[in-house]
């Protein structure tokens, strides 16, 4: 029973190890207008190694009129906003507490005005 126990315990500790990532590279996909719509990262394994490719699509965003601004890519918390062109011009957080006020929210905009030249 002792056993049992001791083998269940080191099956559970083995399950909640998280995996450690190391990025080896990243390249941007683009579309016929020169948009970039996405990056394509290779990440290895620190322990076995072992290496994948994680693709990574980007949604359009569009102003009031219908008009192209530019696309959200998916993080953990939230979306990070970019140019076409790739730049990275701001960030909307998902904030849980106004779900149930208004439910169809898409959360909390903060966006970088351009720089002047």
């Amino acid at each position: 029973m002792r056993q049992l126990a001791l083998v269940a315990a080191l099956l559970l500790v083995a399950c909640t190890m998280q995996r450690t990532y190391e990025r080896v590279s990243q390249t941007s996909i683009t579309n016929y207008e020169g948009h970039v719509v996405g990056h394509r990262e290779v990440l290895r394994d620190i322990e076995t190694n072992e290496q994948f490719e994680n693709v990574v699509d980007y949604t359009p965003r569009y102003d009031s009129t219908g008009k192209l601004i530019g696309y959200e890519e998916p993080l953990p918390e939230g979306v990070l906003i970019r140019t076409p062109e790739g730049r990275r011009i701001g960030v909307r957080y998902r904030d849980l507490r106004g779900r149930g006020v208004n439910p169809s929210g898409e959360g909390v905009s903060v966006t970088y005005p351009p720089t002047q030249k």
